[in-house]
Protein backbone atom coordinates (compact mmCIF):
# COMPACT_ATOMS: atom_id res chain seq x y z
CA UNK A 1 0.00 0.00 0.00
CA UNK A 2 2.93 2.34 0.68
CA UNK A 3 4.16 1.87 -2.87
CA UNK A 4 0.66 2.50 -4.20
CA UNK A 5 0.39 5.74 -2.23
CA UNK A 6 3.78 6.93 -3.49
CA UNK A 7 2.78 6.30 -7.11
CA UNK A 8 0.10 9.01 -7.03
CA UNK A 9 1.04 12.68 -6.63
CA UNK A 10 -2.52 13.98 -6.37
CA UNK A 11 -3.54 13.66 -2.72
CA UNK A 12 -7.27 13.57 -3.46
CA UNK A 13 -6.83 10.87 -6.10
CA UNK A 14 -4.52 9.04 -3.73
CA UNK A 15 -7.10 8.93 -0.94
CA UNK A 16 -9.86 8.02 -3.37
CA UNK A 17 -7.89 5.06 -4.65
CA UNK A 18 -6.65 3.83 -1.30
CA UNK A 19 -10.06 4.07 0.36
CA UNK A 20 -11.87 2.62 -2.66
CA UNK A 21 -12.58 -0.93 -3.70
CA UNK A 22 -9.19 -1.40 -5.34
CA UNK A 23 -7.43 -0.28 -2.17
CA UNK A 24 -9.50 -2.75 -0.17
CA UNK A 25 -8.57 -5.54 -2.58
CA UNK A 26 -4.86 -4.78 -2.36
CA UNK A 27 -4.96 -4.68 1.44
CA UNK A 28 -6.54 -8.16 1.51
CA UNK A 29 -4.46 -9.66 -1.29
CA UNK A 30 -2.39 -12.76 -0.58
CA UNK A 31 -1.06 -13.17 -4.09
CA UNK A 32 -1.17 -11.41 -7.46
CA UNK A 33 -0.32 -12.50 -10.99
CA UNK A 34 0.75 -10.00 -13.64
CA UNK A 35 -0.24 -10.78 -17.23
CA UNK A 36 -0.45 -7.41 -19.06
CA UNK A 37 -2.80 -5.67 -19.38
CA UNK A 38 -4.33 -7.49 -16.39
CA UNK A 39 -3.31 -8.12 -12.81
CA UNK A 40 -5.17 -10.97 -11.15
CA UNK A 41 -5.56 -10.92 -7.37
CA UNK A 42 -6.23 -13.73 -4.89
CA UNK A 43 -8.06 -11.88 -2.12
CA UNK A 44 -8.48 -13.45 1.30
CA UNK A 45 -11.29 -11.47 2.90
CA UNK A 46 -11.43 -13.67 5.99
CA UNK A 47 -9.86 -16.98 7.05
CA UNK A 48 -11.07 -19.64 4.61
CA UNK A 49 -12.93 -17.12 2.42
CA UNK A 50 -11.36 -16.23 -0.92
CA UNK A 51 -12.37 -13.99 -3.81
CA UNK A 52 -10.61 -13.61 -7.15
CA UNK A 53 -10.60 -10.48 -9.31
CA UNK A 54 -8.71 -9.07 -12.25
CA UNK A 55 -7.84 -5.40 -12.70
CA UNK A 56 -7.18 -3.75 -16.06
CA UNK A 57 -4.03 -1.68 -15.80
CA UNK A 58 -5.27 1.07 -18.16
CA UNK A 59 -8.51 2.13 -16.47
CA UNK A 60 -8.20 0.21 -13.16
CA UNK A 61 -11.57 -1.47 -13.78
CA UNK A 62 -12.22 -4.44 -11.49
CA UNK A 63 -13.93 -7.64 -12.59
CA UNK A 64 -14.61 -10.77 -10.56
CA UNK A 65 -13.23 -14.07 -11.88
CA UNK A 66 -13.65 -17.69 -10.89
CA UNK A 67 -10.97 -19.74 -9.09
CA UNK A 68 -10.45 -21.67 -12.33
CA UNK A 69 -9.84 -18.46 -14.25
CA UNK A 70 -7.37 -17.28 -11.62
CA UNK A 71 -5.47 -20.57 -11.79
CA UNK A 72 -5.43 -20.24 -15.57
CA UNK A 73 -3.61 -16.92 -15.10
CA UNK A 74 -0.98 -18.71 -13.02
CA UNK A 75 -0.72 -21.62 -15.44
CA UNK A 76 -0.26 -19.22 -18.37
CA UNK A 77 2.50 -17.45 -16.48
CA UNK A 78 4.20 -20.73 -15.71
CA UNK A 79 3.82 -22.36 -19.12
CA UNK A 80 1.51 -20.74 -21.68
CA UNK A 81 1.59 -23.74 -24.03
CA UNK A 82 0.60 -26.13 -21.25
CA UNK A 83 -2.10 -23.76 -20.00
CA UNK A 84 -3.76 -23.79 -23.43
CA UNK A 85 -3.49 -27.56 -23.84
CA UNK A 86 -7.00 -29.04 -23.82
CA UNK A 87 -5.51 -32.38 -22.77
CA UNK A 88 -3.84 -31.08 -19.61
CA UNK A 89 -4.81 -32.80 -16.39
CA UNK A 90 -7.79 -31.34 -14.55
CA UNK A 91 -9.22 -32.81 -11.37
CA UNK A 92 -12.84 -32.15 -10.46
CA UNK A 93 -13.05 -32.47 -6.70
CA UNK A 94 -16.79 -31.93 -6.94
CA UNK A 95 -17.05 -35.55 -8.05
CA UNK A 96 -15.75 -36.56 -4.61
CA UNK A 97 -18.27 -34.38 -2.82
CA UNK A 98 -20.17 -36.47 -0.28
CA UNK A 99 -23.59 -35.86 1.21
CA UNK A 100 -22.13 -34.85 4.57
CA UNK A 101 -22.69 -31.25 5.67
CA UNK A 102 -19.98 -28.77 4.76
CA UNK A 103 -18.07 -26.53 7.13
CA UNK A 104 -18.99 -22.92 6.46
CA UNK A 105 -17.56 -20.92 9.38
CA UNK A 106 -13.94 -19.69 9.38
CA UNK A 107 -13.74 -20.77 13.04
CA UNK A 108 -14.25 -24.37 11.90
CA UNK A 109 -10.99 -24.44 9.93
CA UNK A 110 -8.79 -27.25 11.21
CA UNK A 111 -11.70 -29.01 12.92
CA UNK A 112 -12.90 -31.09 9.99
CA UNK A 113 -12.21 -34.46 11.61
CA UNK A 114 -14.11 -33.53 14.77
CA UNK A 115 -16.99 -32.24 12.65
CA UNK A 116 -17.22 -35.45 10.61
CA UNK A 117 -16.94 -37.56 13.77
CA UNK A 118 -19.89 -35.71 15.31
CA UNK A 119 -21.92 -36.15 12.14
CA UNK A 120 -21.17 -39.87 11.87
CA UNK A 121 -21.83 -40.61 15.54
CA UNK A 122 -25.21 -38.90 15.22
CA UNK A 123 -26.11 -41.38 12.47
CA UNK A 124 -25.09 -44.47 14.47
CA UNK A 125 -27.60 -44.96 17.25
CA UNK A 126 -25.96 -47.86 19.05
CA UNK A 127 -28.53 -50.39 17.79
CA UNK A 128 -27.26 -53.29 15.62
CA UNK A 129 -29.33 -52.25 12.58
CA UNK A 130 -28.02 -48.67 12.72
CA UNK A 131 -24.43 -50.00 12.74
CA UNK A 132 -24.87 -51.75 9.39
CA UNK A 133 -23.28 -48.87 7.36
CA UNK A 134 -20.15 -49.10 9.52
CA UNK A 135 -19.99 -52.87 8.98
CA UNK A 136 -20.42 -52.42 5.23
CA UNK A 137 -17.59 -49.87 5.22
CA UNK A 138 -15.24 -52.26 7.03
CA UNK A 139 -16.12 -55.06 4.61
CA UNK A 140 -15.06 -52.91 1.66
CA UNK A 141 -11.62 -52.12 3.12
CA UNK A 142 -8.87 -53.66 1.04
CA UNK A 143 -5.47 -52.92 -0.38
CA UNK A 144 -4.93 -54.13 -3.94
CA UNK A 145 -7.56 -56.79 -3.49
CA UNK A 146 -6.33 -57.99 -0.10
CA UNK A 147 -8.92 -57.74 2.67
CA UNK A 148 -8.20 -55.52 5.65
CA UNK A 149 -9.54 -55.68 9.23
CA UNK A 150 -12.46 -58.06 8.59
CA UNK A 151 -13.39 -60.61 5.92
CA UNK A 152 -16.70 -61.76 4.46
CA UNK A 153 -17.35 -64.32 7.20
CA UNK A 154 -18.35 -61.41 9.45
CA UNK A 155 -21.59 -60.37 7.79
CA UNK A 156 -23.56 -59.13 10.80
CA UNK A 157 -22.89 -56.63 13.56
CA UNK A 158 -23.39 -59.31 16.23
CA UNK A 159 -20.73 -61.52 14.62
CA UNK A 160 -18.39 -58.54 14.57
CA UNK A 161 -18.97 -57.84 18.26
CA UNK A 162 -18.31 -61.49 19.13
CA UNK A 163 -15.08 -61.54 17.10
CA UNK A 164 -13.90 -58.34 18.77
CA UNK A 165 -14.54 -59.78 22.24
CA UNK A 166 -12.70 -63.04 21.52
CA UNK A 167 -9.75 -61.25 19.92
CA UNK A 168 -9.42 -58.68 22.70
CA UNK A 169 -9.39 -61.36 25.40
CA UNK A 170 -6.81 -63.32 23.41
CA UNK A 171 -4.33 -60.46 22.82
CA UNK A 172 -4.71 -59.35 26.44
CA UNK A 173 -2.92 -62.55 27.42
CA UNK A 174 0.04 -61.92 25.10
CA UNK A 175 3.17 -59.86 25.79
CA UNK A 176 2.34 -56.37 24.49
CA UNK A 177 5.14 -56.33 21.90
CA UNK A 178 4.19 -59.67 20.32
CA UNK A 179 4.29 -59.16 16.50
CA UNK A 180 1.00 -59.47 14.64
CA UNK A 181 2.42 -62.22 12.44
CA UNK A 182 2.63 -64.46 15.51
CA UNK A 183 -1.15 -64.50 15.92
CA UNK A 184 -2.39 -63.60 12.42
CA UNK A 185 -3.74 -67.09 11.78
CA UNK A 186 -5.74 -67.03 15.02
CA UNK A 187 -7.29 -63.69 14.05
CA UNK A 188 -8.29 -65.07 10.65
CA UNK A 189 -10.15 -67.92 12.36
CA UNK A 190 -12.41 -65.24 13.89
CA UNK A 191 -12.81 -63.38 10.59
CA UNK A 192 -10.25 -60.69 11.37
CA UNK A 193 -7.58 -59.64 8.90
CA UNK A 194 -4.47 -57.46 9.09
CA UNK A 195 -4.91 -53.76 9.79
CA UNK A 196 -5.57 -53.79 13.56
CA UNK A 197 -1.97 -53.06 14.46
CA UNK A 198 1.55 -54.44 14.28
CA UNK A 199 1.74 -55.64 17.90
CA UNK A 200 -0.58 -57.27 20.41
CA UNK A 201 -0.90 -54.03 22.37
CA UNK A 202 -1.75 -51.96 19.30
CA UNK A 203 -4.31 -54.55 18.17
CA UNK A 204 -5.92 -54.56 21.62
CA UNK A 205 -6.28 -50.77 21.57
CA UNK A 206 -7.87 -50.77 18.09
CA UNK A 207 -10.21 -53.64 18.96
CA UNK A 208 -11.30 -51.76 22.06
CA UNK A 209 -11.88 -48.58 20.04
CA UNK A 210 -14.26 -50.33 17.67
CA UNK A 211 -16.04 -52.14 20.51
CA UNK A 212 -16.72 -48.80 22.18
CA UNK A 213 -18.02 -47.33 18.92
CA UNK A 214 -20.43 -50.25 18.50
CA UNK A 215 -21.64 -49.97 22.09
CA UNK A 216 -21.91 -46.20 22.43
CA UNK A 217 -20.91 -44.17 19.37
CA UNK A 218 -19.70 -40.72 20.30
CA UNK A 219 -17.42 -38.23 18.49
CA UNK A 220 -14.37 -39.02 20.66
CA UNK A 221 -14.56 -42.79 20.12
CA UNK A 222 -15.34 -42.31 16.43
CA UNK A 223 -12.35 -40.03 15.86
CA UNK A 224 -10.06 -42.34 17.82
CA UNK A 225 -11.10 -45.40 15.83
CA UNK A 226 -10.91 -43.88 12.36
CA UNK A 227 -7.48 -42.44 13.11
CA UNK A 228 -6.34 -46.07 13.24
CA UNK A 229 -8.17 -47.44 10.20
CA UNK A 230 -5.69 -48.26 7.38
CA UNK A 231 -7.19 -46.26 4.54
CA UNK A 232 -4.30 -44.22 3.10
CA UNK A 233 -1.58 -46.04 1.16
CA UNK A 234 -0.47 -43.56 -1.48
CA UNK A 235 -0.42 -39.76 -1.30
CA UNK A 236 -0.62 -37.35 -4.22
CA UNK A 237 -0.36 -33.67 -3.30
CA UNK A 238 -2.65 -31.35 -5.25
CA UNK A 239 -2.04 -27.70 -4.50
CA UNK A 240 -5.13 -25.69 -5.36
CA UNK A 241 -3.06 -22.56 -4.71
CA UNK A 242 -0.78 -23.22 -7.67
CA UNK A 243 2.97 -23.19 -7.18
CA UNK A 244 4.73 -22.19 -3.98
CA UNK A 245 7.33 -19.54 -4.82
CA UNK A 246 6.25 -19.41 -8.46
CA UNK A 247 8.41 -17.22 -10.68
CA UNK A 248 6.94 -13.79 -11.55
CA UNK A 249 4.15 -14.07 -9.00
CA UNK A 250 4.09 -11.05 -6.69
CA UNK A 251 5.10 -11.94 -3.17
CA UNK A 252 7.69 -14.53 -4.28
CA UNK A 253 9.30 -15.69 -1.02
CA UNK A 254 12.94 -16.49 -0.45
CA UNK A 255 11.99 -18.49 2.61
CA UNK A 256 8.94 -20.54 3.52
CA UNK A 257 7.11 -19.76 6.75
CA UNK A 258 4.29 -21.58 8.56
CA UNK A 259 4.00 -20.16 12.10
CA UNK A 260 0.48 -21.47 12.84
CA UNK A 261 -0.36 -22.41 16.43
CA UNK A 262 -1.08 -25.93 15.17
CA UNK A 263 -0.95 -27.52 11.74
CA UNK A 264 -2.31 -31.04 11.23
CA UNK A 265 -0.22 -31.72 8.11
CA UNK A 266 1.32 -28.68 6.45
CA UNK A 267 0.95 -28.68 2.67
CA UNK A 268 2.73 -25.34 2.33
CA UNK A 269 5.63 -26.74 4.36
CA UNK A 270 6.01 -29.64 1.91
CA UNK A 271 5.79 -27.27 -1.07
CA UNK A 272 8.41 -24.90 0.38
CA UNK A 273 10.81 -27.72 1.17
CA UNK A 274 10.27 -29.18 -2.29
CA UNK A 275 11.39 -25.83 -3.74
CA UNK A 276 14.56 -25.99 -1.64
CA UNK A 277 13.58 -23.00 0.47
CA UNK A 278 14.76 -22.67 4.07
CA UNK A 279 11.50 -23.39 5.87
CA UNK A 280 10.49 -22.13 9.28
CA UNK A 281 7.41 -23.88 10.64
CA UNK A 282 5.51 -24.40 13.85
CA UNK A 283 6.86 -27.01 16.22
CA UNK A 284 3.31 -28.34 16.70
CA UNK A 285 1.54 -31.04 14.69
CA UNK A 286 2.65 -32.30 11.28
CA UNK A 287 5.54 -29.87 10.61
CA UNK A 288 7.24 -31.06 13.80
CA UNK A 289 7.52 -34.51 12.16
CA UNK A 290 8.12 -33.33 8.59
CA UNK A 291 11.07 -31.04 9.42
CA UNK A 292 14.31 -32.12 11.06
CA UNK A 293 15.19 -28.98 13.00
CA UNK A 294 18.37 -27.38 11.72
CA UNK A 295 18.75 -29.90 8.89
CA UNK A 296 15.81 -29.77 6.50
CA UNK A 297 14.26 -26.65 8.02
CA UNK A 298 13.65 -25.00 11.35
CA UNK A 299 11.07 -25.35 14.12
CA UNK A 300 9.71 -22.16 15.68
CA UNK A 301 7.56 -21.71 18.74
CA UNK A 302 4.35 -20.01 17.49
CA UNK A 303 3.59 -18.52 20.89
CA UNK A 304 7.06 -17.05 21.41
CA UNK A 305 7.57 -14.43 18.72
CA UNK A 306 10.84 -13.16 20.18
CA UNK A 307 12.41 -16.62 20.17
CA UNK A 308 11.23 -17.24 16.60
CA UNK A 309 12.56 -13.84 15.48
CA UNK A 310 15.99 -14.54 16.97
CA UNK A 311 16.11 -17.92 15.25
CA UNK A 312 15.25 -16.43 11.86
CA UNK A 313 17.68 -13.51 12.31
CA UNK A 314 20.42 -15.95 13.30
CA UNK A 315 19.77 -17.92 10.11
CA UNK A 316 20.14 -14.87 7.88
CA UNK A 317 23.27 -13.78 9.73
CA UNK A 318 24.87 -17.19 9.08
CA UNK A 319 23.88 -16.96 5.40
CA UNK A 320 25.42 -13.50 5.22
CA UNK A 321 28.68 -14.73 6.72
CA UNK A 322 28.72 -17.92 4.64
CA UNK A 323 26.62 -17.82 1.39
CA UNK A 324 26.91 -21.59 1.10
CA UNK A 325 25.44 -22.18 4.57
CA UNK A 326 22.00 -23.34 3.38
CA UNK A 327 23.38 -25.19 0.36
Amino acid sequence: MEELEKSLDDKVENEKLVEGFLGYIICSTQEAVVLPPFVAFAVRMNPGIWEYVKVHSDDLSVEGITPSEYLKFKETLYDEKWAKDDNSLEVDFGALDLSTPHLTLPSSIGNGLQFVSKFMSSKLGGKPESMKPLLDYLLTLNYRGEKLMINDTIDTVSKLQTALLLAEVFVSGLPKYTPYLKFEQRFQEWGLEKGWGDTAERCKETLNCLSEVLQAPDPTNMEKFFSRVPSIFNIVIFSIHGYFGQEKVLGLPDTGGQPALYEAFGLTVIEAMNCGLPTFATNQGGPAEIIIDGVSGFHVNPINGREAGIKIADFFQKCKEDPSYWN
